[in-house]
């Protein structure tokens, strides 16, 4: 086993800079090939919020196509391009950069499934609340459609949502749901990371440092991920999109048994499969690329192991 372990960077500040950098990158990529669905998977949990019966995937696509044509499904992009820049940096850089840290202390030893579950889930709760201002612009720009036509926002991107929270709603807004991102982060990142690279490491004696490894890996580490964390996304959306002064819900956990009393515990994964065919491709291309950019860096001398 030792001579197909996966190794990992040495710890140096140009690879700590270049783990933010890769894990931004990988993040952006994923995310501009999965925004569509994300779009169809937020629509999906606001219909379930409002008792819509019909609520497949197709139909809501359809409908939303019918309502503003491609460019609605990426309609919050720009926002979910700083999210990406802000989040995906700091939770797969700061997590690659820690997990060189531990394993340079082990004297090369893998970290324990324990280990990783705390360094994945801190990188995420981190990341999820400096980003939380993101997620807030994103989710109005995408609801604002459901929404009757009196009670739209009708922002036009990134700059404009968050001057209008800050001058209308205060800066304090911007952090609405902080919470429920820092939750849903630690569901998602704890679970795709441990996942992934247990299985990796799983792996390594059979298929070694191999892209095949990364795919196999990647792949139970979107369902793992996708799994945990979809009743918090849901949530998410919920508390995100209300308009002040309605306080539907009271925070995380109200939301959470208020949904479920509403709409059934299934309606907490309510726009599950739209969710994991967003979650599932999204980690599989970050971490394929993250992956890829390592060994290529490796490879022309610019990172070090």
């Amino acid at each position: 086993m030792s001579g197909k372990q996966i190794k990992e960077g040495k710890v140096s500040l140009r690879n700590t800079l270049l783990n933010l950098f890769i894990g931004g990158a990988s993040g952006v990529v994923a995310q501009s090939c999965v925004q569509p669905v994300e779009f169809v998977k937020m629509r999906i949990q606001i219909a379930s919020e409002q008792g819509v019966a019909n609520r497949s995937t197709f139909k809501i696509a359809k409908a939303a196509y019918k309502e503003g044509g491609l460019k609605l499904f990426y309609k919050g992009y720009d926002s979910a391009m700083i999210r990406q820049c802000i989040f995906c940096t700091l939770r797969m850089g700061l997590f690659y950069s820690l997990n060189d840290i531990v394993r340079e202390k082990r004297k090369g030893k893998y970290l324990n499934p324990f280990q990783k579950f705390g360094i994945s889930a801190s990188c995420g709760a981190i990341a999820a609340f400096m980003a939380t201002p993101c997620d807030v612009s994103m989710t109005r720009m995408q609801a604002d459609g459901t929404l009757p036509p009196e009670h739209r926002r009708g922002y036009k991107n990134f700059l404009h949502a968050m001057s209008r929270i800050m001058r209308e709603e205060g800066v304090g807004t911007l952090w609405r749901g902080a919470t429920m991102t820092m939750s849903r982060a630690i569901s998602i990142n704890a679970a795709m990371l441990t996942s992934y690279e247990q299985v990796k490491e799983l792996f390594a004696p059979l298929l070694g440092d191999s892209s095949l490894n990364y795919g196999v890996s990647s792949m139970v580490a979107g369902f793992a991920a996708a799994a945990c964390s979809a009743p918090f996304d849901n949530a998410k959306v919920k508390l995100m999109k209300m308009k002040p002064g309605t306080n539907l819900y009271k925070g995380v956990i109200d939301c959470l048994i208020k949904s479920a009393k509403k709409e059934g515990m299934r309606g907490l994964w309510s726009g599950f499969w739209p969710f994991y065919f967003y979650c599932a491709p999204h980690i599989t291309i970050t971490l394929f690329i993250t992956e890829f950019l390592r060994k290529s860096l490796v490879k022309n001398q610019l990172f070090n192991r």
